[in-house]
């Protein structure tokens, strides 16, 4: 699992994309993903993080845990997330969770950005 961390500076929003793949079973992969998105949401300034699963195609429900803890971070700073998921199993997986009904999710990019900026 590879994650990517940018700043769109024209917005002043903390970009963190995953690829392809996430293996729910690598607890190496979870617990470096679960602190690079914990070090983003404490110093991203302002407190704006979209998480992009735009090319993800496959996470479990380990990741949505992780997701979770992210928000609840969040919160406690008083920031704001958005998520931008493409894949239709990876919505499924998210509605199903309820991560929808706590946290804006989109399908691109663009409208995860306006989310937390407007």
């Amino acid at each position: 699992m590879t994650i990517t961390i940018q700043s769109d500076s024209k917005h002043e929003v903390c970009i963190v994309a995953f690829d392809a793949q996430y293996h729910s079973d690598d607890v190496t992969a979870i617990d470096g993903a679960r602190d690079a998105l914990a070090n983003e949401a404490v110093t991203a300034a302002p407190s704006r993080v979209v998480i992009d699963l735009t090319n993800t195609e496959y996470f479990g429900s380990a990741f949505v845990g992780l997701l979770f803890a992210l928000l609840g971070r969040m919160k406690v700073i008083g920031g704001r997330v958005a998520a931008c998921v493409s894949n239709e199993h990876c919505q499924e997986v998210l509605a199903v969770m309820q991560f929808d009904k706590v946290c804006p999710v989109f399908e691109s990019r663009s409208e995860a950005v306006a989310s937390v900026v407007g």
